[in-house]
């Protein structure tokens, strides 16, 4: 019997799968040219409290995910 794969807690935080199969990601986020996720975007989790509603809608911007990515991070979401 097949050992389950377990998924990467920190790829599942940072994609999201759609109804559809899509692979979103955070808009803060950006790949660099050597494969490296870095954030950008900083104070959109902590504080927000204070914070204007369009400032809060700043941080909740999706885009999908290209396509050389895509292969690496279905390997580590293998159930999402």
């Amino acid at each position: 019997m097949k050992t389950k794969m377990k998924t990467k807690k920190i790829v599942a935080k940072r994609f999201k799968v759609t109804s559809t199969g899509k692979l979103m990601r955070g808009k803060q986020n950006k790949v660099t040219s050597t494969g490296k996720l870095m954030r950008g975007k900083q104070n959109a989790r902590h504080l927000r409290s204070h914070k204007s509603k369009r400032q809060l809608r700043k941080y909740n911007v999706r885009a999908q995910v290209s396509k050389g990515l895509e292969q690496t991070v279905r390997i580590f979401l293998p159930y999402g």
